[in-house]
């Protein structure tokens, strides 16, 4: 149906590029939005310095990362899921930091997560997004058989 309102002849293929289009797209919002958080952390969040605890390993190449911090006299534990470069940088006992807003203390911001950088994100969701519609516009010249 929504294929139609942007006059596409459904031709084999054409629900196949518009799902890689629309992948792209949610991919780029979900960057997007996790950018955002991440700056409203850091503009109107406080800094906190938090201690390493330990990690738990997972298969495929992340792992969690235990640490506390304290925040207006009260401890918090937390778990989170850090990448294997940010593991090989940390061992039990050093600091690192973390951003929290004062009205959610249990919600941290990691200061690092050792990850891809989000400019990564939104590229391969820009390409996504640019291939799939280039592959609609192909299916509208390729003469029917």
């Amino acid at each position: 149906m929504l294929l139609k309102s942007l006059h596409v002849r459904t031709r084999a293929g054409a629900s196949a590029y518009f799902g890689i289009a629309l992948f792209g797209a949610a991919l780029c919002a979900l960057v997007v939005t996790r950018m955002e958080q991440e700056h409203h952390m850091r503009a109107d969040g406080i800094r906190v310095t938090a201690e390493v605890l330990g990690f738990e390993n997972l298969a495929g190449g992340n792992d969690y990362l235990h640490y506390r911090y304290v925040f207006e006299g009260r401890a918090y534990e937390v778990k989170d899921l850090v990448s294997d470069s940010l593991r090989s940088r940390l061992e039990p006992g050093e600091t690192l930091d973390v951003w929290l807003l004062p009205e959610r203390p249990a919600n941290p911001l990691l200061g690092d997560r050792g990850g891809t950088p989000p400019w990564v994100g939104l590229l391969i969701g820009a390409f996504l997004v640019v291939g799939g519609l280039f592959g609609l516009t192909q299916l509208r010249r390729r003469p029917r058989i």
